[in-house]
């Protein structure tokens, strides 16, 4: 049930929840004015950037560049570490969202004894698939070589994803299995994702992603739940979504394959949550999504909560 605090609150943020709502283009909508119509949304929360509802964290990076075109925040927790280390990939529809408008999940992760990661890949329609898939790939094995300079132990890390987000980090795991990067991967966590995107056809925001080419859905680059076996994964798997989220199926839906695989994984379905509702810790929903997936995180790393 959701507290007083969130039913009060919720009139405020669920207008702004719904301004991320995956399937609101059509499928054939023009690529750039669903973009700039999208952004131009986004941009109207800008009253989230600004709130001051952080955790504390020992650092906090907002530009660091990893190559030419591609920067990432950096959060460090107190201590002298080394710590864990979350590598996250954020939401808002492949089409928006940068370091800003995340520093409350940097934050957050952060005080929770995790140095995290999280780069500003390149964006569609301007930049379609692989580009982003490739940002997250360079950023994964930038971290493997350097985070260490930042208090981070390379041989823990946790992916984590939110929203579109949740099924990138899931892709982008998948991927660094068959890659040398493998034993350093403890997890791999999705907030309110979207796992199988051959079952949206042509609909919604991956249209956009792919540039078009709607057959790209088959990718496992893309739908990690393409052709998913036992042992593609990282050892540990957590979900959660809300009640009240729109993308509560495809997270139970992706939850029913993993079972049907005999894979293990973590679920939560939170009552009376909404989409991203981990976005907005001003929410008891909200910090109760950050503060099971962070005990979760610790028992992957085999640390003590």
């Amino acid at each position: 049930m959701q507290s007083e605090n969130d039913k009060a609150l919720c009139e405020l943020i669920a207008p702004m929840a719904a301004a991320v709502q995956v399937g609101q283009f059509g499928p054939f909508a023009n690529p750039q004015a669903a973009a700039a119509h999208y952004r131009t949304m986004i941009d109207g929360l800008g009253a989230l950037r600004e709130r001051t509802y952080y955790q504390p964290a020992g650092a906090y990076f907002d530009d660091i560049e990893l190559r030419p075109g591609l920067r990432t925040g950096i959060s460090v927790p107190y201590g002298p570490g080394p710590f864990p280390v979350i590598l996250h990939a954020h939401g808002n529809g492949f089409m928006a969202g940068d370091i800003a408008d995340y520093k409350s999940t940097l934050m957050d992760f952060a005080h929770g004894g995790f140095v995290t990661v999280l780069p500003a890949y390149r964006l569609a329609p301007e930049n379609p698939f692989p580009a982003g898939f490739d940002d997250m790939m360079y950023a994964a094995s930038w971290l493997a070589a350097n985070i260490g300079r930042y208090g981070g132990d390379p041989g823990r890390v946790v992916i984590s994803g939110n929203s579109t987000g949740g099924g990138f980090a899931y892709a982008l795991a998948r991927t660094l299995m068959s890659t040398p990067l493998r034993d350093s991967l403890r997890a791999v966590a999705g907030f309110d994702g979207f796992y199988d995107w051959r079952a949206r056809g042509a609909a919604g925001l991956i249209g956009f992603y792919l540039g078009g080419n709607l057959e790209l859905t088959a990718d496992p680059r893309v739908s990690v739940a393409v052709d998913l076996k036992p042992g593609m994964l990282p050892p540990n798997l957590y979900l959660s979504t809300g009640s009240a989220d729109f993308a509560a199926p495809p997270t139970l839906g992706f939850a029913q394959l993993l079972r049907s695989q005999n894979i293990d994984f973590e679920l939560h379905l939170l009552e009376g949550n909404f989409h991203d509702a981990a976005r907005f810790p001003e929410l008891d929903g909200g910090r109760e999504v950050t503060r099971l997936f962070l005990e979760f995180a610790h028992r992957a790393c085999n640390l003590r909560a």
